[in-house]
């Protein structure tokens, strides 16, 4: 069978909501966002070397 066009995501999606603190917590991990995302509920992206945050209007950490 030929390789699929469209990559494949290899990480596990989690929609936790930053706290007061600024952090979301992912598995037993807990990662510092922006603090004006305190209280909105995201999508998280983690494999193991990497992690992703995405609300409506941001992404963190910001691509270059």
């Amino acid at each position: 069978m030929p390789l699929p066009q469209k990559p494949s995501e290899t990480g596990r999606l989690f929609t936790p909501r930053v706290d007061r603190y600024s952090q979301i917590a992912v598995r037993t991990n807990r990662y510092s966002v922006p603090t004006r995302l305190i209280g909105k509920r995201g999508e998280s992206s983690y494999t193991p070397r990497t992690w992703s945050f995405t609300t409506e209007t941001s992404r963190w950490p910001a691509r270059g």
